[in-house]
C-alpha cells in the first residue's frame, strides 16, 4: 500500500503504533526524506520497529553524503565556467572534466537510490510518499490521522 501526505500540513502528523515495514510495534524516528530537488531537506517522522531503524539511518547517511557531493560538483562547475570565461589560454578542458565528474556523480546517485529501503520517504511536488507500507499500519495511520494522510492500494 502507498501512504502519502501534504508537506504543508504535516508538522504534527499523528503516527500509528505499528511499523510501516512489517506492522511490528514501533517508535517514531525522524529521517531526512529523499527529494527530487537535490539540495532540498525535509525531515519526516516515521513509525519504525527497532530492527528496521539501522537500514533507514544508513540510507539517510548516504543521502546526506550525496547532497554534500552534489554541492561540491556545483562548486567545480562554477570554477570551470569561471576559468573558461575569464582566463586566457584555458580551453574547454575544465568543462570536459566537469562533464566526467557529473557523469560519475549521477552513476553513484543511481547506485545509492537502488539501495533505498522500500518504505523510505520520498518528497515530490509537495507530497511525502511511502511505498509498500504494511496494510495494517496504513489503515491504522488513516484512522489516527484522518484526512491528513491518503492511503492507496
Amino acid at each position: 500500500m502507498r501512504v502519502s501526505w501534504s508537506t504543508a500540513r504535516a508538522q504534527n502528523l499523528p503516527l500509528p503504533a505499528r511499523s510501516v515495514v512489517d506492522g511490528a510495534p514501533a517508535v517514531p524516528v525522524t529521517l531526512v526524506a529523499e527529494s527530487v530537488v537535490p539540495l532540498a531537506t525535509r525531515r519526516v517522522r516515521l513509525p519504525l520497529a527497532a530492527a528496521d531503524g539501522p537500514a533507514f539511518l544508513r540510507h539517510e547517511r548516504r543521502i546526506l553524503q550525496m547532497r554534500w557531493a552534489f554541492a561540491g560538483v556545483l562548486v567545480v562547475f562554477a570554477a570551470a565556467v569561471l576559468a573558461v570565461s575569464t582566463l586566457p589560454g584555458v580551453g574547454l578542458l575544465p568543462l570536459l572534466v566537469f562533464g566526467v565528474v557529473g557523469l560519475a556523480f549521477n552513476l553513484v546517485w543511481l547506485t545509492v537510490r537502488g539501495g533505498r529501503p522500500a518504505q523510505y520517504p520520498v518528497v515530490a511536488l509537495g507530497r511525502v510518499t511511502l511505498r509498500r507500507v504494511d496494510p495494517a499500519a496504513a489503515w491504522e495511520w488513516q484512522t489516527v490521522a484522518g484526512d491528513l494522510v491518503r492511503v492507496d492500494h
